[in-house]
């Protein structure tokens, strides 16, 4: 499972609640809408990737396959969701590529962005519960 697709997004708008350069209550997290095109790829994708975690289940008959980190919201539209740690903080850059590093800088919702990201399945502790999740580069 070491072959990911880069996703990479036109421009698309941040969605509701955001917490990029500082963690909110829940730690870090962003939301943005995309169009069905990206989620097409990205359902095709899911389903090669389910199948590498299927392969590792402890027990496949009894195992729960948790839903799309994404959801419709709109005819054609989707909200994607990404949260990290602290020790997994992915890179934030201006238009000219210069790295963000105050953490004042306001990216809220309706801001502007483009997002680089994989889908990367995954396995709960249980041993039983799996799916998929949306990583940003």
């Amino acid at each position: 499972m070491s072959n990911k697709n880069v996703h990479v997004t036109d421009a698309v708008k941040l969605e509701g609640f955001q917490a990029v350069l500082e963690p909110g209550k829940f730690g870090y997290s962003l939301s943005a809408v995309v169009d069905n095109k990206l989620i097409d790829e990205l359902e095709t994708e899911r389903g090669e990737v389910l199948k590498w975690a299927e392969s590792k289940l402890k027990n496949p008959k009894r195992s729960t396959l948790k839903p799309t980190p994404w959801e419709e919201v709109a005819d054609g539209k989707y909200k994607i969701k990404f949260s990290w740690g602290e020790d997994r903080k992915p890179p934030v850059v201006d238009t000219e590529g210069s790295p963000v590093t105050d953490s004042k800088t306001p990216l809220y919702g309706g801001s502007t962005v483009k997002l680089g990201f994989f889908q990367k399945p995954y396995i709960l502790k249980d041993g039983v519960t799996y799916g998929s999740s949306l990583k940003l580069l």
